[in-house]
């Protein structure tokens, strides 16, 4: 907890859990480096991961790399699809099954390079062209 202003007015930071001045100036900063609007701190990976899933709504679709982290394998197959999200497995280090495979619908692209467990590599800047030139996060 911090200090406040009175027992009737909140300072900006009011339990750890919630906001801190430390994970501030670390997304501050992280934001300031990448030249981003924002950044935002996680305790895990798996929570940033849940929380970029939560951009997805019903009817959408993702493309996700055919070997990936367990722990992100169950959020796909055992969370995001009974959301309504569609999860489509496929091999991102091959970039023309990467464009061929997104549809209308396709709105992000999931990918770890490199993969795990198999540490296949995947061209990242130019799944990032792929993506883009499609609106496709």
């Amino acid at each position: 907890t911090f200090v406040q202003p009175s027992c009737s007015e909140f300072g900006a930071y009011d339990y750890t859990r919630s906001g801190n001045p430390t994970r501030t100036a670390l997304e501050k900063h992280a934001a300031l480096l990448e030249q981003a609007a924002a950044a935002f701190a996680f305790a895990s990976g798996m929570a940033a991961l849940h929380t970029v899933m939560r951009l997805l709504k019903a009817g959408d679709e993702v493309l996700v790399n055919e070997d990936i982290y367990g722990g992100m394998h169950r959020l796909l197959t055992q969370d995001c699809v009974h959301a309504g999200v569609k999860v489509n497995f496929i091999d991102t280090t091959d970039l023309e099954a990467v464009q061929r495979s997104i549809t209308p619908s396709t709105r992000l692209i999931h990918t770890e390079s490199p993969s795990n467990p198999r540490m296949r590599i995947t061209d990242l800047p130019g799944l990032a062209r792929v993506a883009h030139a499609r609106g496709v996060l």
